[in-house]
């Protein structure tokens, strides 16, 4: 049976065009604001999901695998005033098949002006790459973050991740680790960064129902890679589920597949009273999106509280 009906936030919007296009006119305004030279710069990085050292990645292109072209950067917008700063690290969507992070640069200025550094990720995409190692390329990029700290200016006790469909997915990969049968596996062997906060807008946490759907002749989903880089197959990382330091959110408007795969999660890390879970009203897939920048909104207001910029109750 295919799940389309279930997953195809397009159709369900018709609006959608007019968020994209509105998103890509307020990035290049954010652009052409940040400070040049030092507000914003695109890091490359040649990538392998079996070795990473940080020197690699300061030498711009290098040749190597498919996976490891342009595409793998960091978008890094700095906070003004002296340092370190809180960051916060922000994973695009499009289904790991499409968009890049060049499209929500939007989301920085609001940030940047409340004392945070705004960093984002850019990763290949499907069907060049798998969904597994896309996860390894964002995996490697904070690593990146962490090896550079220092020289960008980041207060490293205050690094929250977050990302929005897709890129909840790729933010909840990172807050958690393998289970301990696969733990031999090189992803394991040294993380090299430590989140203080983790926030999923509209996340997939289990790959295998989007296998029943039409965009998997993009994805190309294995079992290999629905069992490895599914969320509900893995173990959240422990130090997230006190202080309200996770957060999951779903548009009350959106489709029943972002519904099952929120109530996914909650079961699979047992959830319950450990983090913040919450179903929206009045938004879908597109409009949760703006919450980012929205002072008065409760994703805004739990971003602010996770990054240290206002103090907890």
């Amino acid at each position: 049976m295919s799940l389309d009906s279930h997953y195809d936030n397009r159709a369900a919007v018709p609006t959608f065009a007019d968020f994209l296009s509105r998103w890509i006119a307020a990035s290049q305004a954010a652009r052409v604001q940040a400070s040049t030279g030092k507000g914003y710069f695109s890091q490359h990085a040649y990538l392998t999901e079996d070795h990473f050292d940080p020197s690699e990645l300061c030498g711009g292109v290098r040749s190597g695998p498919p996976w490891g072209s342009t595409r793998c950067q960091v978008d890094f917008f700095s906070a003004a005033g002296e340092g370190p700063h809180p960051l916060l690290v922000f994973l695009h969507g499009g289904y790991w098949r499409s968009l890049g992070p060049e499209v929500f640069h939007c989301i920085a200025p609001a940030w940047t002006s409340r004392g945070a550094h705004v960093a984002f990720v850019g990763y290949d995409l499907c069907p060049s790459v798998e969904i597994d190692q896309i996860a390894a390329q964002c995996r490697a990029a904070m690593r990146w973050l962490f090896a550079h700290g220092d020289l960008l200016g980041v207060d490293l006790t205050r690094v929250v991740v977050s990302g929005h469909s897709a890129g909840g997915h790729l933010a909840a990969m990172l807050a958690s680790a393998p289970m301990p049968e696969v733990s031999s596996r090189a992803e394991t062997a040294s993380r090299g960064f430590s989140i203080a906060g983790c926030i999923s807008l509209s996340g997939v946490f289990d790959l295998a129902p989007l296998a029943q759907t039409g965009m998997n002749a993009d994805l190309r989903l294995r079992e290999v890679v629905i069992a490895g880089a599914s969320p509900i197959y893995r173990m959240p990382d422990p130090a997230l589920l006190t202080d309200e330091r996770l957060a999951l959110f779903v548009g009350a408007d959106e489709l029943q597949g972002f519904h099952d795969q929120h109530a996914a999660l909650m079961r699979a890390w047992g959830l319950n009273g450990k983090a913040i879970a919450e179903s929206l009203p009045g938004l879908h897939h597109f409009s949760i999106v703006d919450t980012f920048t929205d002072p008065g909104s409760r994703v805004f207001q739990v971003a602010e509280r996770m990054l240290g910029v206002i103090e907890w109750p």
